[in-house]
């Protein structure tokens, strides 16, 4: 077969370049002793021919440079444009202490901004906990910086060295050429254009960035459940919160509802003071403990006021086969250093006087009664407190953490708080809350 190409090429089995070359010098010496001037028309030809073939080679040349310069610009604009985004949001996230593997795919998966608020909110929670990394990838990712992410998320530059290779070689006009060539396309084009594009890579070395798997770095189970909690919207508001407790404590204690002042604050004023500053109290504490689990992202109500309302009540009420829900006033008083609410209690009985003359004593651990008269002077001063607490309150811009309004309530309440204990009452009903 390859004899058979041989014969049929011109120049058979001594085809190559010299043969070709030597071919070209004997037609170009036998036209010139034939016919001089033949000769030199035919140089003139072949010059003519090797311009032309010159100037399609350089335009091609230049259109590829001018592509690859091109290409090059718009990549490095491309990766300003990335690291402006990367480069801050990673720095934050470094800054609150998330790892530079979990800030990396939460990037990459849209959750960081997220992340970072979570993290703000709870500052003491370890984010990093609700992310794991696959056993083959932890010993390539462990010592990873925020800096090698940085660099991984922008991603090396483009070289585009395959323009080089979609070129077409240009056809040649110079038969001489083609002839010793053995092809009429100048096929060195590429390698020329490949050689010129090196020269214009030579730039910073792009080595030591790491090829970061965002698969290899996953949320868990447990902390998507946490983040689909963070994200919802709680539907209960903090003032329906409060009329639920409000509603819940007047319906255990088996006094008269509730109503909420100006600030969404319960008032159980249609009820004696006693019960009313009990109830106060009462409400207060459930709040308070329900905020906690609503901000705790460990608690079953992370964000979720209802469940946390159910939680706590449930944590001070007796619920009975025979009647409805009763108050737990035992447990309300655990582990307060002054209780909530005196043991024995009830709606009709309200201070300790009363309760100790209700179970058959006399009076009081100091042997005092508190008569009617006396009950109503304590329901007075409740009120008359509770009334010059809200408009020092409001004089002082309605700030409770203003120092005056503070001192106030600290010096003026103890002292109310004295004068009731003298008379036989509950001291507590002074409430010395901001």
């Amino acid at each position: 077969m390859a004899e058979e190409e041989n014969n049929n090429n011109f120049f058979g089995k001594f085809d190559n370049k010299y043969v070709r070359g030597g071919a070209a010098a004997l037609i170009a010496a036998y036209a010139a002793k034939e016919d001089p001037y033949l000769l030199q028309g035919f140089a003139e030809g072949i010059e003519e021919k090797q311009k032309a073939d010159r100037e399609t080679r350089n335009a091609i040349i230049k259109a590829a440079t001018d592509a690859k310069m091109r290409f090059k610009a718009e990549d490095l604009k491309r990766r300003k444009i990335r690291r402006k985004e990367v480069e801050p949001k990673i720095k934050q996230a470094k800054e609150l202490g998330i790892n530079a593997a979990v800030a990396g795919k939460a990037l990459e998966s849209g959750e960081l901004d997220t992340l970072i608020k979570f993290k703000v909110a709870n500052p003491t929670y370890d984010i990093n906990s609700i992310y794991e990394v696959s056993e083959q990838y932890k010993d390539k990712i462990s010592g990873l910086t925020h800096s090698q992410i940085i660099e991984s998320l922008v991603g090396k530059g483009q070289k585009f060295n395959e323009l080089a290779d979609n070129v077409e070689a240009p056809k040649r006009t110079n038969f001489l050429k083609n002839i010793i060539q053995g092809t009429d396309r100048d096929t060195d084009i590429v390698s020329d254009i490949k050689t010129r594009f090196a020269a214009m890579d030579v730039e910073k070395d792009e080595s030591d960035i790491v090829d970061f798997d965002t698969s290899q770095v996953q949320r868990t189970e447990k902390g998507s459940d946490l983040i689909s909690k963070f994200l919802r919207k709680d539907e209960t508001t903090e003032s329906s919160l409060k009329r639920d407790l409000a509603a819940w404590t007047s319906t255990t204690m088996k006094i008269q509802a509730a109503t909420l002042d100006n600030y969404g604050n319960p008032v159980f004023s249609r009820d004696t003071a006693n019960n009313n500053n009990y109830a106060q109290r009462i409400t207060s504490k459930l709040l308070s403990e329900v905020t906690m689990l609503v901000r705790d992202p460990n608690s079953p109500a992370f964000n979720d006021r209802k469940l946390a309302a159910d939680i706590v009540k449930r944590k001070y009420e007796i619920r009975t086969e025979e009647g409805p829900t009763k108050l737990n006033i035992e447990k309300l008083n655990e582990g307060e250093e002054i209780p909530i609410i005196p043991g024995g209690w009830t709606p009709a009985k309200t201070t300790k006087s009363e309760i100790e003359k209700a179970e058959g004593k006399e009076g009081g651990g100091d042997g005092k009664k508190v008569t009617t008269s006396e009950n109503k002077t304590i329901d007075e001063m409740v009120k008359k407190w509770n009334k010059d607490k809200l408009d020092r309150y409001e004089a002082y811009g309605k700030n409770k953490n203003n120092s005056q309004y503070k001192r106030f309530v600290r010096i003026q309440g103890k002292a109310k708080q004295k004068e009731i204990e003298a008379m036989g009452g509950d001291p507590n009903l002074i409430s010395l809350e901001y």
